[in-house]
């Protein structure tokens, strides 16, 4: 009994780590809800984070942009948000904002183990660590005050 619980268990963990990206995130949502925890990615339009056990899934229209480091953005930061959602083209759907300050509008594509890929806007495909990410806005044109930071 205690070796088919070990083999259950270690099948259990083999099965999750094999799910995707997982990182310590916050969702800020586009109705001004946060909620954190561990992102999953499943490779769908949809977002999931994990806390305590309990899983949540979000539909990517649902959430403003995820932050992978605590912390507020600066006020340049903000400015060089879109101001309106005017059904930008492709590779200015999304905003990437890196852990060094650079910020490039682009579109996700997948994000796999530590990495993401996207297209940018200036200069084609492009494969990043998370590490090197502070904040991913997927509807960055959403309303001024989701990103009345507390």
């Amino acid at each position: 009994m205690i070796r088919k619980l070990a083999f259950v268990t270690v099948a259990a963990v083999l099965v999750v780590a094999s799910l995707g990206a997982r990182a310590e995130v916050t969702f800020v949502l586009t109705n001004g809800d946060r909620v954190g925890g561990t992102l999953i990615y499943r490779h769908t339009t949809d977002f999931t984070v994990s806390r305590n056990g309990r899983e949540q899934t979000f539909p990517s229209d649902d959430i403003a942009l995820i932050q992978f480091v605590p912390g507020d953005p600066s006020r340049n930061e903000l400015e060089q948000l879109p101001d309106i959602d005017n059904n930008p083209n492709e590779l200015e759907r999304h905003v990437f904002v890196f852990r060094n300050g650079n910020i490039m509008r682009g579109k996700l594509h997948d994000i796999v183990d530590n990495w993401f890929d996207f297209d940018a806007q200036a200069g084609g495909p492009r494969k990043h660590g998370l590490d090197e990410i502070a904040r991913l806005y997927l509807n960055p044109a959403t309303r001024p005050g989701v990103y009345n930071f507390r």
